[in-house]
């Protein structure tokens, strides 16, 4: 939990919001020195500017801020009666509203325009990330090697410490199982969430609806259904949390190789009979 806490601090004192309120500023100190020279309605254009590149550059919530500042700016400084959010001609609301509008507007469109190329560019990402597993899984002789790709990839994809889980190894079918002594494993809270993933089949920890103040994130690796095991996720530095796109990158890796993992158990576990009647 601290270390969430401390990630949002750090976000809201270095990131998108207090740069959007220093655009705004720059925007307000040129339309101040210019303010004799050019019509209400100029400034009013003039202020669109910071809201398309908030917009542009940062989340829906900075470009909405950036509105609602640009609008407030412009009615106090540039509306008389100056310095006071008092409007005399009635005829100023009209103004504002369309203000407020347009910029809504064009920040709504640019930031989707930005998501959406956001997302592809993770798709993509998470497409090369698989392939390039894949074409590694293929020339794997045992578990071993799997777990080690596995594992290496997911480090690569997720920036963190990975350790990979199956359930036979692990024993986590039973009520006592053998955790690594891994530091992320001193955590209760990152046991129980491993515990649950292998039970539920569904990922917990960071970045989930389940446990997200978890140190570590844990993703299950499946086939057809059935829960191999877990992976367990540990951002570096400690401090980071892992984001969205980072955590369905993970997922995709671990069921990509779930598939391959179940074969060669079955493999094993044929060859082990086989070995036995004979």
């Amino acid at each position: 939990m601290a270390r969430k806490v401390v990630s949002e601090l750090r976000r809201w004192l270095l990131g998108e919001y207090p740069r959007t309120v220093g655009l705004v500023g720059l925007t307000t100190i040129l339309a101040l020195a210019l303010r004799a020279h050019l019509l209400v309605t100029d400034i009013a254009m003039l202020y669109l500017v910071p809201v398309v590149a908030v917009a542009a550059r940062y989340r829906r919530g900075a470009a909405v801020l950036a509105t609602v500042l640009c609008v407030a700016c412009f009615d106090l400084l540039f509306v008389p009666p100056y310095y006071t959010f008092t409007v005399d001609e009635p005829a100023y609301f009209l103004t504002f509203g369309v203000m407020f509008l347009v910029a809504l507007v064009m920040s709504g469109l640019t930031a989707r325009i930005r998501e959406q190329a956001e997302e592809a560019t993770a798709r993509e990402r998470r497409t090369a990330a698989l392939y390039a597993m894949s074409s590694e899984l293929n020339s794997a002789e045992n578990r071993s090697q799997m777990i080690a790709i596995l594992t290496r990839h997911l480090a690569q994809a997720a920036r963190a410490t990975v350790t990979v889980l199956l359930a036979e190894d692990a024993g986590l079918d039973s009520d006592a199982p053998r955790w690594p002594a891994a530091k992320v494993f001193e955590d209760l809270l990152v046991r129980l969430n491993a515990s649950w993933t292998y039970r539920s089949g569904k990922s917990s920890g960071q970045g989930t609806a389940h446990s997200a103040e978890a140190e570590a994130l844990i993703v299950p690796i499946r086939s057809a259904g059935t829960v191999l095991g877990v992976a367990v996720l540990s951002p570096e530095p400690e401090e980071r949390l892992l984001g969205a796109d980072e955590r369905l990158t993970a997922e995709a890796l671990a069921d990509r190789a779930g598939v391959d993992l179940e074969r060669m158990l079955q493999s094993e576990r044929r060859a082990g009979q086989g070995g036995g009647r004979g």
